[in-house]
Order: structure tokens, then C-alpha cells, then sequence
């Protein structure tokens, strides 16, 4: 770079420089000079800003414990909470802290926080569960955090419980096995319950059409039979019929017969005693 270039080239920095040494003080005394209303106008600013925020991010929903639903099952703790009735959605996903309760002097004293994994809509609950193994003997709570913008600083508590540490998750884990082999005999047998039931059912379902099949058929048979009966006694009587007609017709012919044969015979005398009466006149 030749002398020249480089003489104007540090020219340049060096105005730049006073430029903005000159832009700095200018912008101080501003301030300064501005005093009180300058910094009361940002922080009015900010205030509002911050409020707005606020009410954009509250999606007016309140959580509170949902009575007698703390329970410890060997070491975990669970309880239930509410999203109040009437009350608005969660717009955020909330936290809750576990609280060992160690002296009165120091009252609840954080141990943990997790997250409930779903936002609950108005009157819709969640059961939090967590395990104390890894905290040792105490009494225990569990606290929900209400969303950004709640009035007031609530921390609904459940009740408390008092665990022993003497049940680990290891223990759990066997107890829940022990539990679900239980649940699992019981269903099979209600299962097998049910089975049997229906087995029962479909074979009374296949055994009453037989029934009523083979009632069926003994009322045909009978029917059968009796009608075979009717008919046997109809032709016989139409039998005895024909023999009375025919003992009445031959009975008839004889009777006529012998009164033929009475009247030729009848005739025969009255003609021999006429020709006896003649012969005697002579």
C-alpha cells in the first residue's frame, strides 16, 4: 500500500471514531436531560406490555385438588387434579413439584418438579403419580402450578402422605407383576365363565328346536294315527252297513218267498175245496 493510501485510510478511522464518540454523548446528555420522564414513559411501556402478555398467554383456567383421591401404593404417590368446571382451557402445558414437608419451622420444601403431559380442558382431571423411592422416608405432597397470568400466587396442594421407604420401585415393580398375573386369572376365569355360559346358551338355543321338532313330529304321528283310526273305523262301519243291507235285502227275499209260497199254498186249498163242494152237489 502506498503512503498516501495508507494516510487515508487512517483518516477514515479516525472519523469514524469521533462520529460515533459524538453519537454516544449526544444520546447520554438526551437521556440525562430527559430525566424521569423518559424512564417512567419505558417502564409504563414495558408494564403494559408485560400485563398484555399476560392476558394473551392466560387462557383463564384454574386447577384445584380434587378431594380424597391422594393414595401411596408401595412408593408411589398419586392424586388427582381438576381443571375447574367453567373455568378455561389450558393454553400451556403445566408443572407440578413434589414437597416433602421436613419441620415446621421450614414447612414444604421442594424436591422435584415434572410436567402434567396434557393440557385439560374445563372439568377435565389428571392423576399425577410419582415415585419417592429415590427420596427416602417422609411426608409427602404433591403441588400443581397454575398457568402464567392466574391472579394471585395459587399452588393447589394435595393431602399428605407419609412414606416409610421400605417399599423400593423394585418391590413395586413385583407387587404390580403379582397384581397382573391376579387381574390375569381373574379374567381368564371370567372368560371362561363367560364361555361356558354361552356355551350353554347355544346348546339350549339347538336343544328347544329339536324339542319342539320331536313334539312336532309326536303330534303329527298322533295325528297320523288317529286319523288311520277314524278311517279304519269308518270303512268298517260302512262294512257293517253293507252286511245289515244285505241281511235285510236276503231276509226281505225270504220273507217274500214264504209269502209267495203261503199264498200258492192258500190257493191250492181253496181250489180243492171248491172242486170238493162242486162234487158233492152233483
Amino acid at each position: 500500500m502506498k503512503p498516501m493510501q495508507r494516510y487515508i485510510h487512517y483518516l477514515k478511522l479516525i472519523l469514524l471514531q469521533l462520529f460515533a464518540v459524538y453519537y454516544i454523548a449526544i444520546l447520554s446528555i438526551g437521556y440525562l436531560s430527559g430525566g424521569t420522564t423518559t424512564s417512567a414513559y419505558f417502564s409504563d411501556e414495558l408494564s403494559k406490555h408485560l400485563t398484555l402478555k399476560s392476558e394473551i398467554e392466560w387462557g383463564k383456567s384454574s386447577l384445584e385438588y380434587v378431594n380424597g383421591t391422594t393414595e401411596l401404593t408401595c412408593s408411589t404417590i398419586s392424586a388427582a387434579f381438576r381443571n375447574k368446571q367453567g373455568a378455561g382451557p389450558m393454553n400451556t402445558i403445566l408443572r407440578f413439584g413434589i414437597y416433602i414437608d421436613k419441620n415446621q419451622k421450614e414447612g414444604d420444601v421442594l424436591v422435584t418438579k415434572d410436567e402434567i403431559p396434557k393440557r385439560l380442558a374445563p372439568g377435565e382431571s389428571y392423576n399425577i403419580q410419582y415415585d419417592l423411592s429415590k427420596y427416602g422416608p417422609g411426608k409427602y405432597i404433591i403441588r400443581v402450578y397454575q398457568e402464567q397470568g392466574h391472579p394471585g400466587n395459587s399452588m393447589p396442594p394435595s393431602d399428605s402422605v407419609q412414606y416409610d421407604g421400605k417399599c423400593s420401585s423394585v418391590e413395586q415393580r413385583i407387587q404390580k407383576s403379582s397384581n397382573l398375573e391376579d387381574n390375569t386369572k381373574n379374567s381368564e376365569s371370567t372368560k371362561n365363565t363367560k364361555e361356558e355360559t354361552k356355551k350353554n346358551t347355544v346348546s339350549d338355543q339347538v336343544e328347544k328346536p329339536i324339542k319342539e321338532v320331536d313334539q312336532e313330529g309326536n303330534k303329527d304321528i298322533s295325528n297320523t294315527a288317529n286319523d288311520e283310526q277314524e278311517s279304519k273305523e269308518e270303512v268298517n262301519e260302512e262294512i257293517k252297513q253293507k252286511i245289515q243291507e244285505e241281511t235285510t235285502e236276503e231276509t226281505t227275499e225270504e220273507t217274500k218267498t214264504e209269502n209267495r209260497d203261503k199264498a200258492q199254498n192258500q190257493n191250492k186249498a181253496n181250489t180243492n175245496s171248491y172242486e170238493d163242494k162242486g162234487g158233492n152237489e152233483n
